[in-house]
Order: structure tokens, then sequence, then C-alpha cells
């Protein structure tokens, strides 16, 4: 198999897998506005943070950025104060990631255009 194929094969997956990965950070921010707990916080910062590496690597800034914002809102949040106010800049962000993750498309991948 060619570079070219392997890379391709690789951007697909992600644009499979990454949807998986949005909901993830979303099913940890909802027991985080739930519980309150710190493994909820270190969850959502965690997934986010995956998601920061693979789309930035894979050729996709603007995933990698709005995953990046919100891996730093996370970072910032106080953990003795969930209340509402505090949530809605969150949420906010995550509803940006999932709109960027829900356009992504192989073609679209900056990986995609190189010569190889």
């Amino acid at each position: 198999m060619s570079a070219k194929a392997e890379l391709q094969m690789l951007i697909e997956r992600h644009c499979e897998t990454i949807a998986g990965e949005v909901a993830a950070v979303s099913d940890s921010l909802a027991v985080l506005w739930t519980s309150g707990s710190a493994e909820a916080v270190r969850s959502s910062i965690e997934h986010a943070h995956k998601i920061v590496g693979s789309s930035g690597s894979i050729g996709f800034p603007e995933v990698s950025a709005a995953a990046a914002a919100l891996e730093k809102a996370l970072k910032a949040l106080p953990q003795d104060d969930m209340t509402p106010g505090r949530r809605a800049p969150i949420t906010a962000l995550l509803e940006q990631l999932k709109v960027s993750a829900a356009s992504m498309s192989p073609e679209k991948s900056t990986l995609a255009k190189l010569e190889l």
C-alpha cells in the first residue's frame, strides 16, 4: 500500500471515530454537571485533549482549535462552582466542537492535499 493510500485510510478512520470522541466529551460533561466530580472534569479534559492532538495531527486544525478552547475552559473551571453561569460558556464551546466535527470529511483534511 502506498504512503498516500495509508494516509488516506488514517484520515478516513479519524473522520469515522471523531464522533465517538466528541460524544465521550459530552458524556463526561453530563456527569460533571450532575455530580461535580473531579474525575468527570479530568475525563472531559482528557477527551478534549485527545481531540486536540489527533485532529491537529491528521489535518483538521479547526476541530483541533475548537477542542483546545474547550480544554482550556475546562482547566479553568472552578471545582466548587458548577452553576449554570459556569456551564453556559463550556456548553457553547462543546456545541462549537460538535459543529466543527460534524463538518469533517476526508477531503477537507489539510493532509489529504499533500503530494507524497
